[in-house]
């Protein structure tokens, strides 16, 4: 698991913790807590000024401790000497006392308007007290600052995303950096809208650990290009991997025999990039079964390609990257090893109720890779409601408990959901696997992870996570050039697995 301070919670969670704490900094200094978390805004906001010549900051300012938060982040800024602008966007138009009193004091301006560009807007409207989206203006007046450039940092969950299931709530901020305090918040762990996620240590970590309830472990794979503050940490990657260099008595068999069935006559590149992914990523065997064994064979010799019923010792089995029947997929499901299905796999259970039957009675683990169009069709099947998938991380939840099935939900943050026990959520860091075949990709290596961790006798949900991990940095890396970043493709994702896997094992 990653550290406490990355690990989400959901708000009643953060709020039962957070209580004895500000109570206790409350008698000591009113407003000590609140300036500590201020304290960090402001210094991830200097951050993100650095290099921007005479720099101003417009914050906006909600009526409760968000709005507070943003007022002290204002008036440290002020201090440094940066203009600084707030607006309040309550319809009362109240704020803090004491912080609005801190603010005007160390030179900000209270306005109704913006007087001219900001560089950076400070969203602390609601946080977590918001149950509806943004009046239209604010959100315009947002829009307006982007459009001219500003950068967005919002405190701890931009206003108008839900905290508890990163849904729009409605017209919403979608930040470049959210700051957020003392631990994760669920939407952190789905929501593209936080971008860059920062945590400042307000001492409640210890206190939520010990607490019962649903939690989500959050790590990214490829970390942000900027130098943070030491008051924030940013999600941590996933632990370093072992050297994949062969012991002395390896050999092709020991080290995770994976069988592949993939591609199709209608689709045979699937069957190659699946295949690709499985040969780069470990030394051990690969199998092909499938309608594409000549193309297969063509572009990567190194496959050993059979029938279902020639196959020899496989370890685990990937099913549905580009095509499969639904016998073939029923012979895997009743065999006794690890099964991941993927792809047309999916579309076959969704229409299945005897497919799906049987895959509740595997008594081996099973592993589904879906997009959000297929995750939306294989819950459909299996009767949970389409408004529910609108909370993606309790929708995992639910279809890994029907099905008796791990759920990895694919997308720049893609959760990693067991039967029982915390999700794991893995931010990519950058959206360069948003392209055709890059799921083939991701199949084919996490196939032979799996394989790998089940001749090790080790938990897969762990092989899942370096698999997801080594995808994610495998499409940053084949995105760069010698000018700069560029349009990828899968098969060449497929071939940085490699440089992918020396990353994450010297780290």
């Amino acid at each position: 698991m990653p550290s406490l301070l990355h690990t989400a919670y959901s708000v009643s969670a953060i709020r039962t913790a957070e209580q004895p704490i500000v109570a206790a900094a409350e008698r000591i200094k009113p407003d000590g807590l609140m300036q500590q978390a201020a304290r960090a805004v402001a210094d991830v906001a200097l951050s993100l000024l650095s290099g921007v010549n005479t720099p101003r900051v417009l914050v906006l300012a909600g009526s409760g401790g968000n709005g507070g938060d943003g007022l002290y982040a204002g008036a440290f800024l002020a201090e440094a000497g940066i203009a600084v602008e707030a607006i309040a966007t309550s319809a009362s138009g109240t704020t803090l006392p004491r912080a609005t009193e801190a603010f005007t004091k160390a030179g900000g301006v209270l306005v109704d308007a913006p007087t001219a560009p900001a560089q950076l807007v400070i969203d602390a409207i609601a946080g977590l007290g918001l149950s509806a989206g943004l009046a239209p203006e604010l959100a315009e007046t947002v829009s307006h600052m982007v459009s001219r450039g500003a950068k967005v940092l919002a405190v701890d969950v931009p206003s108008g995303i839900s905290p508890d299931t990163g849904d729009p709530l409605g017209p919403h901020i979608t930040a470049d950096v959210t700051v957020t305090f003392g631990a994760l918040r669920f939407a952190h762990t789905v929501s593209a809208s936080c971008g860059d996620v920062v945590v400042a240590d307000i001492g409640i970590a210890e206190s939520l650990h010990t607490m019962n309830g649903p939690r989500v472990y959050a790590y990214r794979a490829v970390p942000a290009d900027h130098s943070w503050p030491d008051t924030v940490t940013p999600l941590p990657a996933i632990p370093a991997i072992n050297s994949m260099e062969p012991r002395p008595t390896d050999h092709k068999y020991s080290g995770g025999v994976v069988g592949l069935l993939a591609g199709s006559e209608l689709y045979p590149g699937a069957g190659v990039l699946c295949v690709a992914g499985a040969v780069r990523a470990t030394p051990a065997m690969v199998r092909y079964v499938g309608a594409a064994r000549e193309f297969v064979l063509h572009a990567i010799p190194e496959v050993i390609a059979s029938s279902l019923a020639t196959a020899g010792k496989v370890q685990a089995w990937v099913a549905g990257p580009g095509g499969a029947t639904e016998s073939e997929l029923l012979d895997l499901i009743r065999r006794p090893i690890p099964l991941l299905i993927d792809a047309d796999g999916i579309r076959l259970l969704a229409k299945s109720t005897h497919l799906i039957d049987a895959l509740r009675q595997r008594e081996h683990p099973t592993v589904l890779t879906p997009h959000d169009g297929e995750f939306a069709t294989l819950v459909a099947a299996i009767g949970i409601p389409e408004a529910a998938t609108a909370n993606r991380l309790a929708a995992c939840h639910e279809a890994a408990q029907a099905l008796g099935a791990i759920i990895v939900l694919k997308g720049r943050r893609t959760l990693i959901a067991p039967p029982h026990g915390p999700i794991t959520s893995i931010d990519a860091g950058h959206s360069w696997s948003a392209t055709p075949g890059s799921g083939d990709v991701l199949a084919g290596v996490m196939g032979a992870w799996i394989a790998r961790y089940a001749a090790q006798d080790k938990p897969l949900a762990e092989a899942i996570a370096i698999a997801v991990h080594l995808c994610a940095d495998a499409a940053w890396l084949s995105a760069q050039t010698n000018f700069g970043a560029a349009p990828t493709s899968a098969s060449r994702i497929a071939d940085a697995i490699p440089a992918a896997t020396a990353r994450l094992s010297n780290k």
